[in-house]
């Protein structure tokens, strides 16, 4: 991470292909890890398997932002029930319609 910062990257997209598809949550020390050793954004990527542990690889894991594919392909979620979980926990997103986000129920 370290390296690609050093040749110019703008931003690391960290995908655990350990955890990915598992359901089981971010790599919550890997992204720790690469988080807090760049000063580039970093968006953490597989494993998410429930809509805290997009909040858990902000707050515990310290990216930047959050990806994901699994839960909304396979499962049924929407962007719009992820996004208000993060706004719940006080993470700054982008709305994508102009739905009240704080009355969903999670």
């Amino acid at each position: 991470a370290k390296q690609a910062e050093s040749l110019g990257a703008g931003e690391i997209f960290l995908n655990s292909v350990d955890r990915d598809g598992s359901k089981l949550g971010y790599d919550l020390d890997l992204i720790r890890q690469v988080s807090d050793s760049v000063s580039i954004p970093v968006i953490a990527c597989g494993g998410v398997g429930r809509m805290q542990d997009f909040v858990d690889g902000i707050e515990k894991g310290h990216a930047d932002a959050v990806a994901a594919a699994n839960i909304f392909q396979y499962v049924e979620h929407s962007t719009i029930i992820a996004k208000a979980a993060l706004k719940k926990a006080g993470v700054d997103v982008r709305l994508s319609t102009e739905a009240t986000y704080l009355d969903h129920d999670l």
